[in-house]
C-alpha cells in the first residue's frame, strides 16, 4: 500500500496510524455523455464495496471513502494526446497497533 499522506498518534496503549490513499478511475474520453455514463456506477459502487468489507478481510481496523473529485486528465503518448475522464476517491484507512515506546 502506498499512501498519499498519513498521520501517526499514540493514544493510551495504542499507536493509531491513519493513511489517506488515492484511488483513480480513468475512462477514455470519446464524448462527454459516454464518459459520464462509464464513470457513473463508480460513484456509488466503489464506496459501497469498501463499506461492505471496511476491514479488508481484517487487514486494517477500518476504511472508508471520505471524499472524491472528478475532472479530466491528458496523457502525451508521444505522437498524440490521450484525453481521459477521471474520478479520484480518497480512502481513509485506520490501523491500530499496541503502543511500543520509541517508535
Amino acid at each position: 500500500m502506498e499512501a498519499d499522506s498519513g498521520t501517526r498518534a499514540n493514544v493510551g496503549q495504542l499507536t493509531v496510524n491513519t493513511y489517506r490513499v488515492r484511488v483513480s478511475v480513468l475512462v477514455a474520453f470519446q464524448d462527454n455523455v459516454l464518459a459520464e455514463d462509464a464513470l457513473e456506477p463508480w460513484i456509488n459502487d466503489l464506496p459501497a464495496a469498501i463499506d461492505a468489507d471496511a476491514t479488508f478481510a481484517s487487514a486494517v481496523n477500518s476504511a472508508q471513502v471520505t471524499d472524491w473529485t472528478a475532472g479530466f486528465m491528458t496523457f502525451d503518448s508521444g505522437d498524440k494526446e490521450i484525453k481521459t475522464r477521471r474520478i479520484e476517491f480518497i480512502v481513509q484507512i485506520l490501523e491500530k497497533t499496541p503502543y511500543k515506546g520509541g517508535n
